[in-house]
């Protein structure tokens, strides 16, 4: 060690730097590696021995990289100085069966994952290996999914059709993806479009019920079931399948570099719009119903809100899970009006508040309140209130002039018609407070077993 360097290390010390320490040792002894004639060694020791490594101080030039991202100093003729960076070897990809049967599970009676041996499948949230755990999750999903858009297909007649629209049938080699449809989807009366939230696949509302809980219910299955038994025609949109890789769409963000994206379905926001201005615009349906989950709520009132003229007299219910909309970005009075006349949103809650009725600015309409926080559950317990909304619906004139300004009976199926009170805070006046204990708040009951409203 050179006199400087001990001066440096005793008065870092002295000062109580000594943090520093490790990083000094780096940059003083740390040997800098380079490529000399194809062998690695020491740059110290190349310059001390020229003749044995065939390079002398006076051979070398040293110049600027060519690019910023080389890591390579030019040096005269044969020459080459080469800076050592160690490469991370990645793990190869991990490959799982296609189908439950190839991954060792298949579905119980009470519609769960169930192992070999009859366990139930349970994420391991303290897996050692979580990147595992994940991609088999993911896998098994993807597995159970594909299998219940079979049984739609097998038991309700659903169809897929491929979008961009002007994909031929034998074309299976251009960007596309798949939505599924029921037969009688263009010509039926009442029709019912489902469009889940983020990263789900065709046919699916949630990853986490279908994995953990039950494959119906965490699929389209149940909803699609009933709706065909009250006579809906039933459009499923896929507003996640944005890339092409490997000849498939997929609704997984890439990490790699050759894939393409399917045209007119870059986004959720783009895949709703382009199937509702293309497909269902031309639907003979004049009783058009909506569900939307988290996400899927903001694409579908971005779509209706950019063709508002098209639906506004064709649409009978929107009914809203979780949604992640704003009615902020939309101000005009109309759209805002046939919104919350329309629209009724089902959100997670404490227990004791379920069914009470909450007016949410930023939702633009009346909301119910399920009595659950867990995540994604408002969809299994909040499915048969919208399904009960949706039949008051049924066989309304829909055209928005004839009931704009008409106040709607209370109705205990129907939460758009709930007067939910207003109370300003900070009010002294007496009678201001009376008024108030006055005012009747809707609580409505989306139990099947409570029949009354509740007054607070």
């Amino acid at each position: 060690m050179s006199p400087a360097h001990r001066i440096i290390i005793e008065n870092l010390v002295s000062q109580r730097l000594s943090f520093l320490f490790p990083l000094l040792v780096t940059a003083f002894y740390f040997p800098l590696i380079v490529l000399t004639n194809n062998n690695m060694v020491p740059i110290h020791t190349a310059l001390a021995n020229p003749h044995t490594h065939h390079t002398h101080l006076s051979h070398l030039r040293f110049s600027l990289p060519p690019s910023p991202h080389s890591n390579t100093l030019s040096l005269s003729h044969s020459h080459s100085l080469t800076m050592y960076r160690r490469r991370i070897k990645r793990p190869p990809p991990l490959v799982f069966g296609k189908t439950l049967k190839e991954m060792g599970f298949t579905i119980n009676e009470q519609g769960q994952i169930i192992n070999a041996a009859g366990e139930l499948y349970k994420f391991d949230l303290k897996a050692k290996d979580r990147e595992y755990q994940e991609a088999h999750g993911r896998a098994l999903c993807v597995a159970a999914t594909q299998e219940m858009r079979q049984r739609m297909e097998d038991d309700y007649g659903m169809v897929k059709v491929k979008v961009p629209l002007d994909i031929k049938d034998d074309d299976e080699t251009s960007p596309q993806a798949n939505i599924l449809l029921s037969p009688d989807a263009r010509e039926c009366k009442r029709l019912l479009v489902l469009v889940p939230g983020t990263l789900e696949s065709l046919g699916a509302w949630s990853r986490r019920l279908i994995s953990n809980h039950h494959v119906e219910k965490g699929s389209m299955v149940d909803v699609v079931k009933q709706a065909r038994e009250e006579g809906f025609g039933v459009v499923i949109l896929n507003p996640n399948a944005h890339w092409w890789i490997d000849g498939e769409a997929s609704v997984t963000i890439p990490i790699r570099k050759d894939y393409l994206m399917i045209p007119y379905l870059g986004s959720p926001e783009e895949h709703v719009d382009y199937v509702l201005r293309n497909l269902v615009q031309n639907f003979a349906s004049k009783e058009i119903c909506f569900i939307a989950h988290k996400y899927g709520a903001h694409s579908l009132i971005q779509a209706l809100h950019a063709q508002f003229d098209a639906f506004k007299d064709r649409v009978s219910a929107i009914a809203v899970i979780e949604g992640t909309h704003s009615i902020d970005g939309f101000p005009e009075p109309a759209f805002q009006k046939w919104w919350s006349l329309n629209a009724v949103g089902y959100i997670q809650s404490e227990a004791e508040e379920k069914g009470k009725i909450e007016y949410k600015e930023h939702a633009g309409c009346n909301c119910v309140k399920g009595g659950t926080q867990e995540f994604d559950f408002t969809i299994i317990d909040e499915m048969p209130a919208i399904f009960r909304f949706l039949h008051t619906r049924k066989d309304r004139d829909n055209t928005f002039e004839k009931y704009r300004e008409t106040l709607q009976p209370l109705n205990m199926d129907d939460p758009t018609t709930a007067m939910v009170a207003f109370h300003v805070a900070g009010g002294d006046d007496d009678e201001e407070e009376e008024a108030d204990e006055k005012t009747a708040v809707a609580s409505i009951s989306t139990s099947s077993d409570v029949d009354s409203a509740t007054e607070e």
